[in-house]
């Protein structure tokens, strides 16, 4: 029953997670491309499932969305960027927790501290459109 429920709340979930790609607006080529080579170097490295891989990759999405667009609106305020890098950081984590088992989100810790998993410093490197870039 319990994995039926779960399973439930999967497909619903990514049933209305498809009107999210509109709300974050545009995403430039270089988000688009980094939010897809973390969701596919997280899929071989935790070892997920189909539908943890695509709630995964639609997490991922939404997270290097927000991080582009606060790159615009704080390239001018090193303090706010961090605070807001680390806001939606906190808001992913937590929506991963919510998808993945617990011994997977448990890899995931020690995932993100790789160069692959560290989708802030990759952001932070990879400048907005019409931002300078962070350092």
């Amino acid at each position: 029953m319990k994995n039926f429920i779960s399973a439930l709340l999967v497909i619903f979930l990514l049933g209305t997670s498809g009107t999210a790609h509109v709300a974050f607006g545009q995403s430039s080529p270089e988000a688009d491309k980094t939010s897809a080579m973390v969701s596919k170097k997280m899929l071989q490295v935790l070892r997920l499932n189909e539908l943890e891989y695509i709630k995964v990759k639609e997490l991922n999405f939404a997270r290097v969305s927000k991080m582009t667009e606060a790159l615009t609106m704080y390239s001018h305020d090193q303090a706010g960027l961090d605070t807001r890098l680390n806001e939606i950081e906190k808001e992913f984590e937590a929506n991963l927790a919510g998808v993945l088992k617990k011994d997977t989100f448990l890899s995931y810790a020690s995932f993100k501290m790789t160069p692959e998993g560290d989708v802030m410093a990759m952001m932070k490197k990879t400048p907005a459109p019409g931002a300078a870039p962070v350092r």
